[in-house]
């Protein structure tokens, strides 16, 4: 299954992923429709991993047009929407640069939201950023979606926020 992406390959290895993702995002679309570009990891990502949770822990979806619940055009309009009505956020919320841009959601937990932060440049160099949904805490990390989501699933994100990983490296399909 090589891609483009080692790290990719590698966060497929740890996990026992072999397939490819059935869905395959029209990227174009959805970056017009975010006024965006997106990390390219994070399109790799999601055009080898059909949706999904890693580690029990973190929910990634592929975007679609229609913006399903859960997705990443969803989640785009819904989070940002809350997060400007809070005013509680530390950041500046997306299209303000630096600015907030999820990407996953967790449900164990403290409950949480996966952000990047979003500048001008690189978008393969934006940080995550991690936001307790119950507590108002805040974590950033100086690693893109591909390399948090290798580092969880082995237990080495230290976080306050996400439950700690016990047992192997896994990814559970919600799909093909």
């Amino acid at each position: 299954m090589a891609t483009d992406s080692k790290a990719v390959d590698e966060l497929a290895r740890l996990v026992g992923w072999t397939g490819r993702a059935a869905y395959r995002p029209d990227w174009a679309v959805t970056e017009r429709l975010l006024g965006n570009p997106l990390p390219a990891d994070f399109k790799e990502l999601l055009d080898v991993f059909p949706a999904g949770e890693f580690g029990g822990t973190v929910l990634v979806q592929p975007p679609r047009a229609t913006g399903h619940e859960g997705d990443l055009l969803y989640l785009f309009e819904q989070v940002l929407r809350d997060l400007r009505k809070k005013k509680s956020s530390p950041y500046a919320v997306y299209p303000d640069r630096p600015g907030l841009i999820p990407w996953a959601n967790c449900y164990a937990g403290n409950a949480a939201e996966l952000f990047w932060l979003a500048d001008e440049g690189d978008p393969g160099e934006w940080p995550v950023v991690l936001s307790g949904r119950t507590k108002p805490q805040w974590e950033q990390f100086e690693v893109g979606a591909v390399e948090f989501l290798t580092r969880m699933v082995q237990g080495e994100i230290p976080s306050r926020i996400l439950p700690a990983i016990a047992g192997p490296p896994t990814f559970q399909s919600f799909g093909k």
